[in-house]
């Protein structure tokens, strides 16, 4: 495979797969709109075995590590939890309903929760 061609298929898996689905939308909103030292929680609850779902069906992955594709946007201080252990977080990514906090924005499933 020539360079322009992997160049074309690399180009087009971005912007068809990973550019806007709803947790790079996500993570681009964090970015750009929260600022720098706040710490986000991502809802441990909604993370899945890697693989068993879509991109847009979870927020990260049980792996060893916890992925999560939204957090590949975001340059703030991130942890994996439960929203009732929320202490040292400002903000909570989740996809469940939190209604002891305040809802400050929605991505699909995807909602953003100031604590």
């Amino acid at each position: 495979m020539n360079f322009t061609m992997a160049y074309s298929v690399h180009t087009w898996n971005i912007n068809t797969y990973w550019s806007n689905n709803n947790q790079a939308l996500l993570g681009k909103w964090v970015e750009q709109n929260i600022g720098k030292n706040k710490v986000i929680m991502i809802d441990i609850r909604d993370c899945t075995l890697k693989g068993k779902e879509g991109l847009n069906d979870n927020l990260c992955y049980n792996d060893k590590m916890h992925s999560s594709l939204a957090a590949f946007w975001i340059s703030n201080p991130i942890i994996i939890g439960y929203p009732s252990q929320e202490d040292n977080a400002d903000y909570l990514i989740s996809m469940h309903e939190n209604d002891d906090y305040l809802l400050i924005n929605t991505f699909g499933n995807f909602k953003i929760y100031k604590l």
